[in-house]
């Protein structure tokens, strides 16, 4: 093996490491496999599947995730590790690193159940990407047909990629544009989109496609050409790795009877190994037989006899390798790969039978001898990271092996044929995160593809339904990189040594001789028991120290045995990414005694990502003061109290870590003084008082010398209670309370200092507090039974239980719960009176609140019975008085008023009217509604003229003048007659007697006449009457008045 092959390998796989201050080992230099100790950086972790077969409900929450839940049963939508999985098979990368592997996940109904699905490269989360067309109807995409082989709508060709079925899946093959699928049982090979919006021509984003097949599982292959499918498609391979785009996809049957390539642009197929299958009978099974040890078929490839193919890879250079299973042989058919090259073989005997190979062997093509070769499970070219000089191989042994086109030699980087290391395989359930490649092993082989990354890892379906990722060389081990420190630092990783027991070793330039590249110590009972090449394999580890940027090689002489070996180590030193650190002191100024905090912010450049991690050293110029631990947010703290008086100028220096650099703050003063001594006074508001009385402590703070005003707090203290922490203002702090309780309080204000001044406690300023002197209160009423409406006046006397003080305050009455109404007490009595008490039976308390020194107290309740107003009315005059002239009429409206829902008719009449003056009512007789007012007019009529002689004499009205003379005549007259009756008697002479008669009537009649005819009309005398009304319904009796006044 030259040196540029050592080279080339080693730079390849060291270039994957970026951003680590590590240089890495990456694969072993080899003149001969037995004489030279090789290293083994292949580290496996789960990156799908949780190995316990949880089943989901669809909407449940992930386990881990933020707000992810499960769109299925199998925790679809969860992050990939959280998911079960269901039979994975064949696995491939994307360039940008998402990954992508098939589910067979086949019943025996052929139920169309296969599924593709995604790992997110960002985010980790699980997809489907394509099929599972059961659950997913899209319109025309949905038509029955699609189900059919052969139908119009070709297992969802057309449409979105999760609407299509798929019977089985074994193998993907992907290129820079494309995922290429075949279907197992569906006898087609399709193409999905990767592209995340629909492509020129097409409908959907991933619309799918079909490749190569017409849907009819043949048993007879028609001929070469376009649209025909051989019987049960079990791998493909395209000719382009995950950057570029194919322009060839390979492609063989489960038989295995033949490899058939198709032009992707023109759909033309080929074949260009074996004769296929005619008819079953014919022989559609393994050929009897195999091509041979290193030989062909003299009539040329496409009649050569293959013997169940299992895998098949085109390499870097456009050679297509192919497994044969039942020939135990890996074989290689040259570039073009159409149908003019024969095929050779590289590694087996290329007949059955054999124990399979040795850990290490040199591939025939290279001079090596032919030799038995487990049968071939996958083989798989890495086409995308640097390593593309590398073939994997799995065997039905359950081990991974690489084969170095380069070097021409192959051995196992996978799987142990003894027992495994502890947590390193055998149960389904492990996942197997940091083991050895080498010491893990499988329940069964693995099916499909393995697939390589950008950065040249591993990727595998294993059958505990785990996808897996095989690492080369960038997981560390052990106690790196946490324990690493920053350029040229070191870094620890695991290394598997092939060889005897390693005794010694030392280091050559780049490396530093001392503490550079090292090899931990190994013994012989870690070994390995000897191996087929009659050496070991070794576990150790490899510390690294770099001592310059970029690639650099150095050399490892690795004692083993008799004889001492070089190991070639190629590793990346880079630059640290540059920092800033930023120191803060709090406070700047203290004194002796007192914490101070020490914090620093390391800030990475702009461009650069992950956090500094470490640790941050703060230092009084070069003296240490203490250390702190960055957190996640890039702050290191640090706090002490024991810093002496002086000035310190303090800077924060970061030493880095395996990506940033160090740095060093800028320097920061503290000062740390001597404190001055302090006394604290306390004064009180009062040193007696009574339980619930405000008291005010008021504290002044000053020092013993100098003029400087203390800052801080002043804590009060009822003996080891605290009260209150107040802040100091100019020296002094006050505190007020009222919740001292009844007892002697011993109130003490303690100054808590600050950056110049020490500590100080006042003397103790002792504070009585009592009980206040409990009272009683009674309460009595004017009336405990009324009618609505009526004022009550209700009456609290409050006195001092014991004593004769005098009480202030207020009393608050009560109905029931609801406040009345509140009065100062006055000579231990307070008074309220209310006429708005509700009909109902009332419960009335007095509340007295209490003052300085005395209690409040509460009376006892006391009934007062408020009943309805009886059935009643009341009258009023508007308005009640009146001017009028003789001979006038004065109006006034009279109403009624009923109370207690009276509605009875009412009468009225007057009385004290004055002479020739009527009253009238009009409407003589009202009635209310018991709930309305109702009304009359009184009319007043003065200078009323009354009957003459006819009519009775009012006992104010005086006879005329003519009548009174009327009435002298006629005595005058009846006198006169009597005397001249004596006289005729006397004189005898009737006569006479009869004229003086007629005489004096008729003079009497004039005086009547003259009487009469002088009388003036009626008149109502003037003046001041008051005129008495009375309304009268049934018993009720009720007056008003009217006062007149007539001019």
């Amino acid at each position: 093996m030259t040196s540029r092959h050592i080279l080339h390998r080693l730079s390849s796989i060291v270039t994957m490491i970026v951003g680590l201050f590590l240089f890495v080992p990456t694969s072993v230099t080899m003149l001969h496999a037995q004489s030279t100790p090789r290293l083994v950086p292949y580290f496996v972790t789960a990156i799908a599947g949780n190995g316990a077969g949880t089943i989901f409900t669809t909407g449940q929450a992930c386990p881990h995730g933020d707000g992810l839940k499960a769109l299925d049963t199998y925790g679809t939508g969860c992050l990939a590790v959280d998911a079960t999985l269901n039979s994975p098979t064949s696995v491939v990368v994307d360039k940008d690193g998402n990954i992508y592997f098939g589910e067979a996940n086949q019943t025996e109904d052929w139920n169309y159940s296969a599924l593709v699905k995604k790992i997110d490269a960002k985010t980790g989360v699980l997809s489907i990407f394509a099929g599972g067309s059961a659950t997913n109807p899209l319109g025309p995409c949905d038509s029955p047909d699609k189900n059919v082989p052969g139908g119009g709508n070709i297992y969802g060709d057309g449409c979105a990629a999760t609407y299509a079925n798929f019977q089985s899946i074994y193998s993907l093959a992907i290129d820079a544009n494309y995922l290429y699928i075949a279907d197992f049982n569906g006898s087609f090979i399709h193409k999905v989109s990767l592209a995340a919006t629909p492509l020129p021509g097409q409908t959907y984003a991933h619309e799918i496609q079909v490749v190569i097949g017409d849907g009819t599982q043949r048993l007879t292959w028609v001929a070469d050409g376009v649209g025909t499918m051989m019987y049960f498609t079990s791998s493909i391979a395209v000719n382009a790795s995950n950057t570029q785009s194919a322009t060839k996809i390979a492609f063989t049957d489960d038989l295995g009877t033949a490899i058939r390539v198709a032009d992707l642009g023109t759909r033309q197929t080929t074949t260009v190994v074996g004769p296929g299958c005619s008819t079953l009978a014919a022989g559609c099974k393994p050929v009897a037989g195999c091509a041979g040890a290193g030989t062909v078929s003299p009539a040329g490839p496409n009649s050569a006899k293959t013997n169940a193919v299992r895998d098949l890879t085109f390499d870097k250079d456009g050679n297509l390798f192919f497994t044969e299973s039942s020939c135990l042989s890996i074989r290689e058919i040259t570039a073009p790969v159409d149908g003019t090259t024969q095929n050779k073989l590289v590694f087996g005997l290329g007949v059955s039978g054999g124990s399979g190979l040795p850990l290490y062997a040199q591939a025939v093509t290279a001079g090596g001898a032919a030799a038995h070769l487990s049968a071939g499970r996958s083989i798989s070219a890495d086409l995308n990271s640097p390593n593309s000089g590398v073939i994997y191989y799995m065997d039905s042994g359950k081990m991974i092996w690489m084969y170095d086109q380069a070097t021409g030699w192959m051995h196992q980087i996978f799987g142990v044929t003894g027992t495994a290391n502890t947590g390193c395989g055998g149960s389904s359930v492990t996942p197997w995160n940091n083991c050895p490649a080498p010491y893990a092993t499988l329940s069964a082989p693995a099916y499909g593809k393995i697939s390589t990354d950008q950065a040249g890892n591993l990727y595998i379906a294993t059958p505990d339904n785990f996808v897996r990722k095989i690492a080369v060389g960038t997981d560390f081990i052990g106690t790196a990189p946490a324990s690493a420190v920053a350029y040229p630092g070191t870094g620890t990783q695991y290394a598997m040594l092939h060889g005897a027991p390693v005794t010694a070793v030392s280091a050559a330039a780049p490396f530093t001789a001392s503490a550079g590249l090292t090899i931990g110590a190994v013994t012989q009972s870690a070994c390995s028991s000897v191996l087929a090449d009659g050496l070991y394999d070794c576990p150790s580890t490899l510390t690294f120290t770099p001592v310059v940027n970029g690639l650099a090689n150095g050399t490892l002489s690795v004692n083993a045995g008799a004889s001492n070996y070089p190991i070639q180590a190629v590793g990346t030193g880079v630059p640290a990414v540059v920092t800033t650190t930023a120191l803060t002191i709090t406070p700047s100024t203290v004194t002796t005694g007192q914490a101070v905090s020490f914090s620093a912010l390391i800030t990475p450049a702009s461009t650069a990502t992950g956090t500094p991690s470490g640790t941050v050293t703060f230092y009084n110029g070069s003296t240490p003061i203490g250390t702190g631990t960055l957190a996640a947010s890039g702050v290191a703290s640090f706090s002490t109290s024991a810093l002496a008086a002086g000035n310190y100028t303090v800077t924060a220096t970061y030493p880095g870590d395996n990506i940033f650099a160090a740095s060093t703050s800028s320097a920061v003063a503290l000062v740390v003084n001597n404190p001055v001594a302090t006394s604290t006074t306390l004064t009180a508001s009062a040193t007696t008082a009574f339980t619930g009385v405000s008291l005010t402590f008021n504290a002044s703070v000053v020092p013993a010398t100098g003029a400087a005003v203390p800052s801080g707090s002043i804590v009060f203290y009822d003996g080891a209670i605290k009260l209150a922490t107040v802040a100091l203002q100019s020296g002094k702090a006050a505190y007020t309370t009222s919740s001292l309780t009844a007892a002697t309080h011993p109130i003490t204000a303690a100054y808590l200092g600050d950056t110049t001044f020490l500590t100080s406690v006042s003397p103790i300023v002792n504070v009585t507090v009592s009980n206040p002197v409990s009272t009683s209160t009674v309460l009595s009423a004017s009336a405990t039974t009324a009618v609505s409406g009526t004022s009550i006046v209700l009456t609290a006397t409050v006195a001092p239980t014991s004593g004769t003080a005098a009480l202030t305050g207020s009393v608050t009455f009560y109905d029931g719960a609801v406040s009345i109404g509140s009065s100062a007490l006055t000579s231990g009595k307070a008074t309220l009176t209310t006429s708005t008490l509700s009909i109902a039976t009332h419960s009335i308390t007095a509340a007295y609140t209490g003052d300085t020194g005395n209690a409040a107290s509460t009376s006892a309740a006391l009934s007062i019975v408020i009943t309805p107003i009886p059935p009643d009315f009341n009258v009023a005059f508007a308005p009640a008085s009146g001017t009028v002239s003789r001979g006038g009429t004065i109006t006034s409206v009279l109403t009624v008023t009923p109370q207690g829902g009276f509605a009875q008719p009412v009468t009225f009449t007057c009385a004290g009217l004055p002479l020739e003056t009527t009253c009238t009512f009009s409407p003589a007789t009202v009635t209310s509604d018991g709930a309305h007012a109702a009304s009359t007019t009184l009319t007043l009529q003065t200078n009323v003229k009354t009957a003459a002689l006819h009519a009775p004499l009012h006992p104010n009205t005086r006879p005329g003048a003519g009548t009174y003379a009327a009435f002298t005549f006629l005595g005058i007259g009846s006198s006169f007659g009597a005397a001249f009756s004596r006289r005729r008697n006397a004189n005898g002479s009737k006569r006479w007697i009869r004229l003086c008669s007629l005489l004096l009537l008729t003079l009497a009649s004039f005086g009547a006449a003259i009487g009469c005819g002088s009388n003036p009309p009626p008149q109502t005398p003037t003046g001041v009457s008051t005129i008495t009304v009375t309304a009268t319904a049934g018993t009720l009796v009720h007056t008003t008045s009217f006062t007149l006044t007539v001019q």
